[in-house]
């Protein structure tokens, strides 16, 4: 499986939260707007896109008769602890993805231990109706991942 496979199948990043003494005054930290949209729902990969030498060409479109591959299967839960359940391209279940909001919410960690991987989505962007983020390939090229709620 290369690369661009593995993070297509790739779902969620580093978020373990520390536990610690509660104390009187201590205010529980609020879940930001775009976590609480990343967990409100499980996601399909709805539209895949390639970044070419600036040329855009989309290799997945769901419903979409010619795709150049097949990411109908794909599924993923965000959960308030950090942790992803997913459904790989293959359709294979898994829970040992995990996530991590960056950068005022505007970057996704995203890790897979199971294939040994950890990707920063950049250009995050969800609401209740999508969600989405751009990898970056080292040689300037990207790919962009947009799921849609299931």
């Amino acid at each position: 499986m290369n690369y661009k496979m593995k993070s297509i199948a790739l779902v969620a990043a580093i978020g373990m939260i520390g536990i610690s003494s509660c104390k009187k005054d201590d205010v529980p930290a609020k879940e930001s707007i775009v976590k609480k949209d990343l967990m409100a729902h499980t996601w399909q990969m709805e539209k895949v896109t390639e970044y070419i030498s600036g040329d855009a060409s989309i290799s997945y479109q769901r419903g979409a008769a010619d795709n150049q591959e097949d990411y109908s299967m794909i599924r993923q839960t965000y959960k308030s602890d950090g942790s992803i359940t997913y459904i790989d391209q293959s359709g294979e279940s898994g829970t040992d993805g995990i996530y991590e909001l960056l950068n005022n919410d505007t970057k996704i960690r995203i890790g897979l231990a199971s294939m040994g991987l950890s990707v920063i989505g950049n250009n995050l962007k969800v609401d209740n109706n999508s969600f989405g983020y751009t990898i970056n390939h080292g040689d300037g090229d990207s790919t962009r991942f947009v799921f849609s709620p299931q």
